[in-house]
């Protein structure tokens, strides 16, 4: 992009007046000052589409100069505000941060420790260690040679949907692996944004602890509540929504549900 800009804007701004690419009569340009030139057309190419400015500096078509190049430098600083005015604004943010902090000081001292603990947890945490049988089959034969007839127990298990959690780091089936990775920092830098706002607001709600359902979560919740209300496609589908719903003439059953949001 920087070169098709600066090629663009640099042919009219320093091409001479038979309108022959560059160096075609004007040898007194050196390549350091076409280069010097083209980044400071650039920098007005920004500078306007920036503030939107409604005067292009004006530049003669056959003599260029450095002193025309520091000219047009002079112009755009003027244009810009200073750093100076940008600078004065550091210092209120700052103490109207830390006042927020303070306000809010019970609010921060407890979603600290929950993050803290829940870093520790992912850490130390052996969840996902667990001693496995070799052949789950043969527990359920000792069983039965003792106890005689095993009473058998239908469990519907259904996730739960999507959480902010699940949309900062998890791919999800929803889109594709390159998606993903795009949009991965753009989604990290989000999510902080969000909780920073949340501390800073006294909120004890929180993006990554006890993570609440996403929009998309919802829908999926949505959908599978109209699942729930349909009639089935068959008579094993008919019989296992009836149970879901309690219908009446239906077997007993209970729902179990864990006390995160999601």
């Amino acid at each position: 992009l920087n070169r098709i800009v600066c090629a663009s804007v640099t042919w009219s701004f320093i091409s001479c007046d038979c309108q022959q690419p560059i160096g075609c009569c004007v040898p007194q340009r050196t390549r350091s000052e076409v280069f010097e030139l083209m980044r400071a057309c650039m920098h007005a190419y920004i500078i306007r589409s920036a503030i939107n400015v409604k005067r292009w500096p004006v530049i003669p078509s056959t003599v260029v100069t450095m002193d025309k190049i520091q000219e047009i430098r002079n112009e755009l600083q003027q244009r810009l505000p200073p750093a100076e005015d940008l600078q004065m604004f550091v210092r209120p943010s700052l103490i109207l941060v830390c006042g927020m902090l303070l306000f809010n000081l019970p609010t921060l001292i407890y979603k600290t420790r929950l993050y803290l603990r829940g870093v520790l947890y992912l850490l130390f945490c052996n969840d996902k260690k667990w001693k496995q049988v070799s052949d789950s089959a043969a527990v359920f034969r000792k069983l039965r040679q003792l106890e005689g007839n095993i009473e058998r127990k239908t469990v519907y298990f259904v996730r739960h949907g999507e959480s902010t959690w699940n949309d900062t780091f998890n791919k999800g089936s929803h889109r594709s692996a390159l998606v993903f990775v795009i949009g991965f920092i753009p989604g990290l830098v989000k999510s902080f944004l969000y909780e920073a706002y949340l501390i800073l607001s006294g909120k004890l709600d929180s993006w990554f602890y006890d993570s609440p359902i996403s929009f998309l979560g919802l829908g999926q919740v949505e959908e599978l509540a109209k699942f729930l209300k349909t009639k089935g496609v068959n008579e094993t589908e008919q019989k296992h929504l009836g149970i879901l719903r309690a219908d009446p003439g239906s077997p007993p059953s209970k729902i179990v549900c864990s006390s995160l949001r999601r």
